[in-house]
């Protein structure tokens, strides 16, 4: 195997009681490579555990105490409590191949007319795809197809879209490469389908788009945050935004979210969200992010798939992240008009402002806190910190110190200080 085709996942927990079923869908995956003529995947076990089961009261419980930097409630130590054993199963392989050619991914036609679905394998690029025709590059007959594979010539790099039906034939095999690129894809979300989610996996179940929107809304405002798949899974005790979304629609857990109806707030805010994104333009040329165009697209339709309420909920980090940087932008608009250049010298002279921000930088020689200061006369400057203060509570203190400052080039109301000296911390006076 070539190193660079190589992958690992990262470890997926699962309950002891479903190893057997796990090694059950495995087997069946690999069976299924070798019938297809592929290098069958493999798989070991690492970390073991031992994790409570708990109630709804419990989980609303440890919410409250992480809110309070309250010290976590050590629920294991009642040997009354229900409790489960796990283990961590990390799945290994290549990504398959035929002699001289390469699966890249999947090509669909999308809500969207003229904008298409990519389903890349992990770390292929296949952007340059989303307006192309459903057209096969073999038989070149004009008609609908549901999808299309792509394919790249090995020695040449040249990449082509051949039609599921002409593949076998564009590739001179006797193998059947559309059943490769299929099971290529199964390999990857391999590790994904053993989340143990039971809501609409794979399933043409269409939920309401705004009704997902304000149950997302009103669970990001419980926990206080938007949780990610992947951080619910290094923690035992959180449930991704996502999942407690699909839950809703599950009889079985609803006892456990019924406190979650979305209030009038929820669908105010999800109304904002969507009204953004749908002011995105579908064009791949104009909305050249990929993220933002899937998003865009998945908010076509008032209905959507349940494998695309994972996306749909993320639209809130975006929603924000996206105000937070146009407040931004009119915040230093505003003060740009009315600020004073920095003056020009290349002495070392006085800083002295506010501290508007603080932040710590990963950087070669480990973290960094970066802040941000602004004079009385409008400029701002930015560097490191001394190291004789901490992060706590800094924002909003006046601090001044002798420096450097590089004015920035297109901007002579911003800078950057070096090596300050004599700092000093003061309360500003309001």
């Amino acid at each position: 195997m070539e190193q660079e085709n190589e992958f690992e996942t990262g470890g997926t927990r699962i309950a002891d009681e479903f190893l057997g079923e796990f090694e059950k869908r495995f087997r069946a995956l690999a069976r299924k490579a070798k019938r297809i003529g592929v290098e069958p995947p493999s798989f070991r076990f690492g970390e073991k555990g031992v994790s409570p089961i708990l109630t709804n009261r419990q989980k609303d419980l440890d919410v409250q105490n992480r809110r309070a930097q309250i010290p976590a409630v050590d629920w294991l130590a009642n040997p009354d409590q229900p409790r489960y054993r796990w283990t961590t199963v990390h799945v290994s392989g290549e990504a398959p191949r035929l002699p001289g050619w390469k699966f890249l991914g999947i090509v669909e036609p999308s809500k969207v007319e003229g904008v298409n679905r990519i389903q890349g394998l992990p770390g292929e690029d296949l952007s340059d795809f989303r307006e192309v025709a459903m057209d096969c590059d073999h038989c070149g007959v004009n008609r609908h197809r549901a999808r299309v594979a792509v394919i790249r010539d090995e020695e040449s790099g040249q990449e082509f879209q051949i039609g599921m039906s002409c593949v076998r034939d564009f590739l001179g095999g006797n193998s059947h490469p559309e059943t490769v690129a299929r099971w290529a894809w199964s390999l990857f979300a391999f590790p994904s389908s053993l989340a143990g989610l039971s809501v609409g996996s794979g399933s043409t179940v269409l939920l309401p788009l705004m009704e997902v929107l304000g149950r997302a809304s009103r669970r990001i405002a419980v926990d206080g945050k938007f949780i990610s798949a992947a951080k619910a899974r290094e923690d035992d005790w959180l449930v991704s935004t996502r999942d407690a979304v699909l839950r809703v629609w599950d009889k079985r857990h609803l006892d456990e979210f019924s406190d979650l109806m979305p209030k009038v707030e929820d669908f105010a805010l999800a109304s904002k969200v969507c009204e953004w994104v749908r002011e995105m333009s579908t064009d791949p040329v104009v909305n050249r992010d990929q993220y933002l165009l899937n998003l865009r697209l998945a908010f076509e339709s008032p209905w959507i798939e349940c494998k695309e309420v994972g996306i749909v909920v993320s639209a809130f980090v975006a929603y924000h992240r996206a105000m937070t940087q146009e407040t931004f932008k009119r915040e230093e608009e505003e003060r740009k008009s009315s600020a004073s250049p920095i003056p020009e010298t290349d002495d070392r002279f006085l800083v002295e402002g506010e501290i508007v921000r603080a932040k710590w930088k990963d950087t070669d020689f480990g973290q960094v806190l970066k802040i941000t200061i602004q004079h009385e006369d409008g400029w701002r400057v930015w560097g490191s910190c001394p190291s004789k203060f901490d992060a706590e509570e800094l924002v909003g203190k006046s601090m001044r110190f002798m420096a450097r400052v590089t004015v920035a080039e297109e901007d002579d109301t911003f800078g950057f200080f070096k090596r300050p000296t004599k700092p000093e911390l003061l309360e500003v006076s309001r």
